[in-house]
């Protein structure tokens, strides 16, 4: 099992002099969402901004300067780290986001978050209310309330066998279905990382080419 400095350990990079000190482990970069073993800040200026903090890898290390504080907690966390898989993530069979051609026909059938059906609607505060006193599931925009989504649940023709969810009508899906793919919307949408139902089909990818 890999073992991971702890975090107060000072290091220099392979050609680098500046004195860097670990205070994060595998994090990803939000650009490139790639993973990295670890997040340090300037050592001794200590963390001045996101913009000045080092993302680097074991690989990356040249010299280690000082080994910080190691616990029993931090043992075990450290054996969390790796029966959690997050390290995982940075395999090659790992993606942190999908392309137009990975949504195929085996992945909707393991995921079929798209088939959780949500209807949009104009709100007020009256209706609002009416719709949650008749018990329906209904959420509102935080940054415009006038925006809601009703939840109508998953679709009736969704048929579960096991960890997989077939649809009774695949054949002959409305042409909405047929013509829906997540990552298109998504980016269509610019909610790439922020839509629940990529989120999910992200998993059930991973989770499939495990």
């Amino acid at each position: 099992m890999k073992k991971f400095y702890p975090l107060g350990t000072i290091v220099t990079l392979i050609d680098g002099t500046k004195p860097l000190m670990i205070f994060g482990r595998l994090q990803i970069h939000v650009d490139s969402e790639k993973m990295y073993d670890y997040v340090a800040c300037y050592y001794p200026e200590g963390k001045i901004s996101n913009d000045h903090n080092v993302l680097f890898n074991d690989e990356d290390i040249g010299n280690v300067l000082y080994v910080g504080y190691q616990t029993t907690e931090d043992d075990e966390y450290q054996i969390l780290l790796h029966e959690e898989g997050l390290h995982e993530k940075n395999n090659k069979n790992q993606k942190m986001k999908l392309d137009y051609s990975d949504i195929t026909e085996e992945l909707c059938q393991h995921c079929a978050e798209c088939c959780n059906l949500y209807l949009p609607v104009t709100l007020d505060d009256r209706f609002y209310e009416y719709l949650k006193a008749r018990g329906l599931n209904i959420t509102r925009d935080p940054k415009d309330p006038s925006n809601g989504a009703l939840n109508l649940g998953y679709c009736m023709h969704n048929i579960r066998e096991g960890e997989k969810i077939r649809c009774g009508i695949y054949e002959n899906r409305p042409r909405l279905c047929r013509e829906y793919n997540c990552v298109a919307w998504a980016r269509y949408a610019d909610v790439e990382k922020k839509s629940p139902t990529l989120q999910h089909a992200i998993k059930v990818y991973n989770k499939l080419n495990s």
